[in-house]
């Protein structure tokens, strides 16, 4: 559609350039602009059309999702003005939008970032010699951003996620095509297809008792291996908390176009399945089926299982097919599966595990060529042990199924093979009563070489009868079918698909767009084909609609127990939890999970977040049994709440203020605390000042990672003294740092002056026999103070006199005059005037500590790996020996002057200077970066 749309310009006489950048990026965006002017000598006009929606609800929404929205709005306007405030332009237009008005639910950033665009353009007016509009466009008709979202995606054309997507070629069978684009900053990956029962086995062999056919857990798990494969992802790979939102269920005789969308890189893709489903109320659309999160796995391979020993311990019940038979499993009373399901040779039972051996029949072990996490062969050997469960031999099995509802868990080492070995072991407290069992399960070779690994594959038991058939009646009409499971469509999502319908032709908003151009341009003015006062009197009854709904609850209702607060911290965590799963504000720790609404697929992400945050994997039967935070607090805890073990939470807050502070930690600060167990922590070294808040938007970017802690001075609170040397600050960090990860390997950085204490970190890590992975150095440089010559003063004053004329001479005068005069006056200033602790002084007293400390440091030579990321050297003066000085009267160079002291180097240039280089937008830049230096490390 792209190249079409070009061709018809060029028949036209246009001249058509396409270039890459993201607009935030200044240096980038300097390049384009540069590029632009070389090829066509002027720029005449600039549009602003880039922009990103996160809709949510406040209280999901990441920092990561607010800043996404903002920077493209808000970033973007700012590097554009500062690349064009001085060029003779004949008009800048700022696309905003009809939001900034009518404050949709779900879009508070987005309101927030189209209402800067508006105030900047009138910021603008009579400030640029050029006149600058925004433009509030309404909803465009089937293009645009909502209006791809809202309408049916022509992927056939190349129209995704409101950009212009390539279309790639797909090797799976799974698959009818691929698109790929952009998302904000993340790639956004899509693959369609379509399900039947005519064509595809793994539909057809997999039927409810009463004949409706869907797809098996297992199928999705499949879709994904292959979606990866199309992406390119090689090697092994580790699945995470998947969950099955909703039942795919194929109609006989009917197809079920599905997508797979991949959102992300290659170091994590969010992953999504949806399914088409038909409204009797609208036109059909897609529903979500499953999520789960994929990152590489880098670990070493697993040591092979020594079968042997499993089987030495399950022998207490033994089950062997005759011949070429196969076993059949319990599940099969309330399911049809098809041949290829016929795979279970062999069961032995042992205390709380089970040993199976499975053999994909002859007839399709071609099946494998396309299918490497094979459907049938994965869900019997993941399945085929269900009498492990307390309960399930005495159970009326004719009435129970039990379904998967998520897995915790997945990790692909290679593919499975057409003999394999299964070992299933039971996980936490599971039985019948419970309605929830979860189980672990390694498959093997023949060998007993691992191919795959499942964390913590949880099922729940199902109401039944589910092989009794389906009225007749339900089986009549679209709302009834299988295929329309879904739930209703919400009022803000018909009425969207509405408005959509009502929106801005292209023609129409093309031809507006003209008539703006060739008049006068107003600072703000608003397109729409609906009128914006309706427009906003609609979204207020829509969120008001939202509010009473039974699944939107945002105030707490009327329970038996009375509200009581958290106590402790383990209690406020679960309670901002809950809170932000199930909707409801003031959660009380007496108050039951299911009494606000909780059901099985928010307990599943409940506890996929325990887990991810207190690092207690707690198996879906606790929530029974302790189903308020009070005793769900217990379990996480491992004791009762007590008073003196919690005594600072309970004290009241006016007690709390006047104590002195006892915090757990000094130094180390916690920066982000997104679920990352499991990975290699971060620890960053604050600047010389000692203050870690600028390093808060690199810490939301990494931190979604990793743990990222970041280390502050001390001196920055109460009246302790400052480090006097950096052995003795880094000595005094790594106490604490041994707190919060007591062993390696050791991921350290430092921001500006803190990448020396961080160097000095990892020489005493490695001196305890600890592994350092590597340390980061953000613009620290490892040269020391310079001192001029006379010499080299006079080339400099001479080169100054050269580039700004003789009038340097007398301002370099008076400014070393007024420099002497300050110096003078801050010696005489009395001590307890100089701030009286405030946090100026404070920051004062830390940074001429750290001068004191780095004029007596003597770098070392440490055989660690150091990655330098420095922005581009502001060169001034070259003197003799090839040195090189910056405005600052500092020595500069490529590396940093690193070369020397470290076991190997590695240097990036990132945009932005020393001060914001940490910041938003450019931090963006260096964070890609840093995620390449740190893969690099781990997998070293």
């Amino acid at each position: 559609m792209s190249i079409h749309k070009v061709r018809q310009l060029e028949d036209q006489g246009a001249s058509v350039m396409a270039l890459a950048a993201d607009v935030v990026v200044a240096d980038r965006m300097r390049e384009v602009v540069d590029e632009a002017r070389a090829a066509f000598g002027q720029i005449n006009g600039v549009f602003h059309v880039a922009g990103v929606i996160r809709d949510s609800l406040i209280q999901v929404k990441s920092p990561r999702d607010n800043v996404d929205v903002f920077s493209a709005k808000v970033f973007g306007s700012l590097v554009l003005d500062e690349l064009f405030r001085d060029t003779a332009l004949d008009f800048m237009t700022l696309f905003s939008s009809t939001s900034a008005y009518i404050a949709p639910a779900g879009q508070i950033d987005y309101v927030g970032a189209t209402s800067f665009v508006n105030a900047f353009a009138q910021s603008c007016q009579g400030q640029r010699s050029y006149p600058v509009t925004a433009i509030g466009w309404g909803l465009w008709k089937g293009v645009g951003m909502v209006g791809r979202l809202a309408a049916p995606v022509d992927v056939a054309k190349g129209d995704l996620a409101g950009g212009q997507a390539q279309t790639m070629p797909v090797a799976s069978p799974h698959f009818d095509s691929r698109h790929a684009t952009r998302d904000g900053l993340a790639q956004l990956q899509l693959l369609t297809g379509t399900l039947s029962a005519t064509q595809d086995w793994v539909i057809d062999e997999h039927r409810l008792g009463s004949g409706e056919a869907l797809l098996p857990g297992t199928g999705y798990l499949e879709l994904i291996r292959a979606a990866l494969a199309e992406v390119g992802t090689s090697g092994a790979w580790q699945l995470s908390n998947l969950v099955f939102e909703q039942p795919l269920f194929i109609e006989d005789g009917a197809t079920r176009a599905f997508r797979l969308s991949l959102r992300g890189d290659e170091r994590r893709w969010d992953i999504e399945l949806l399914a088409e489903v038909a409204h009797a109320d609208s036109a059909a659309g897609f529903a979500r089926c499953a999520t789960a999160r994929v990152t590489p796995y880098a670990q070493a391979a697993p040591v092979a299982l020594v079968i042997a020993d499993i089987e030495a311990r399950c022998s207490g019940a033994v089950s062997s097919a005759a011949g070429a038979g196969s076993l059949q499993t319990r599940q099969e009373n309330h399911l049809r599966f098809g041949p290829r399901w016929r795979v279970l040779k062999r069961l032995q039972l042992g205390e709380r595990e089970a040993l199976a051996r499975l053999h994909l029949p002859a007839e399709f072990a071609s099946d494998l060529t396309s299918f490497a996490l094979h459907p049938a062969l994965l869900d019997i050997a993941t399945g085929c042990a269900m009498d492990l469960i307390p309960g399930y031999a005495d159970d009326d099995v004719a009435q129970n199924l039990w379904a998967p509802i998520s897995y915790r868990g997945l990790r692909w080492h290679a593919p499975l093979e057409a003999e394999v070995i299964s070992w299933i072991r039971l996980g936490g407290e599971a039985s019948v009563k419970s309605d929830f069992a979860a189980f672990d399960v390694t498959i093997t070779d023949a060998h007993g070489r691992v191919l795959v690994e499942v964390d913590r594959l949880t099922l729940r038991r199902l109401d039944g009868p589910w092989h009794a058939p389906r009225p007749a009646a339900q089986s009549e009409g679209v709302a009834g079918a299988p295929a329309a499971r879904a739930r209703p469509q919400t009022p803000g999502e018909l009425a969207l698909a509405h408005n959509v319908q009502q929106g801005i032709a292209p023609a129409e908003g093309i031809q507006a767009l003209s008539r703006l151009l060739a008049g006068d341009m107003p600072a703000e003015l608003i397109i729409s084909s609906m009128k914006v006062e309706a427009l906003a009197a609609q979204a207020q009854a829509i969120s008001a609609a939202s509010a009473v709904r039974s699944d939107a609850r945002f105030t707490r209702p009327e329970l038996d127990s009375d509200f009581a607060p958290p106590r402790d911290a383990t209690e406020k965590v679960l309670a901002e939890l809950w809170g932000k799963l199930l909707g409801v504000e003031g959660v009380g720790i007496r108050d039951s999970f299911f009494d606000l609404g909780g059901h099985s697929l928010i307990a599943v992400r409940l506890f996929n977040e325990i887990g991810d945050k207190c690092g207690v994997d707690l198996p879906m039967s606790v929530l029974m049994q302790s189903p308020t935070i009070e005793g769900l607090a217990t379990v996480v805890r491992g004791a009762p709440y007590s008073e003196d073990a919690a005594s600072e939470a309970s004290q009241a807050p006016a007690a709390r203020a006047s104590a002195t502070p006892s915090l757990q930690y000094r130094h180390v600060v916690p920066m982000h605390s997104a679920p990352v167990a499991g990975r290699t922590p971060l620890f960053v070294v604050a600047g010389m000042f000692g203050n870690v808040l600028n390093l808060s938007h690199l810490a939301n970017l990494l931190g979604e990672d990793r743990p990222f802690y970041a280390l502050q001075a001390r001196g920055l609170y109460g009246d302790v003294s400052p480090h006097e040397s950096f052995e003795e600050a880094a000595a005094d960090y790594l106490v604490e740092v041994l707190q919060v990860q007591p062993h390696g390997p050791y991921l350290l950085g430092g921001f500006s002056g803190g990448g020396l204490i961080a160097f000095e970190m990892a020489r005493q890590l490695l001196a305890r026999g600890e592994q350092v992975l590597g340390v980061l150095m953000l613009d620290t440089p490892a040269r020391e103070i310079p001192s001029f010559s006379f010499g080299d003063r006079l080339s400099m004053l001479a080169q100054s006199a050269r580039r700004e004329g003789l009038g340097i001479v007398r301002q370099k005068i008076v400014g070393r005059l007024e420099w002497e005069k300050e110096k003078r006056r801050r010696s005489e200033q009395p001590a307890e005037s100089a701030g009286n602790g405030s946090t100026n002084f404070q920051s004062q007293r830390i940074g001429e500590a750290f001068m004191r400390g780095l004029i007596r440091y003597k770098v070392p030579h440490v055989p660690v790996e150091v990655a330098v990321f420095r922005p581009k050297l502001n060169v001034k003066f070259r003197l003799s020996a090839g040195r090189m000085v910056d405005a600052d009267r500092n020595y500069v160079r490529e590396d940093n002057f690193w070369t020397p002291h470290v076991g190997t180097l590695q240097v990036f240039e990132v945009p932005g200077n020393h001060d914001n280089m940490v910041l938003e937008p450019n931090v963006r830049v260096m964070v890609a970066l840093l995620r390449r230096v740190i893969d690099g490390l781990d997998k070293g």
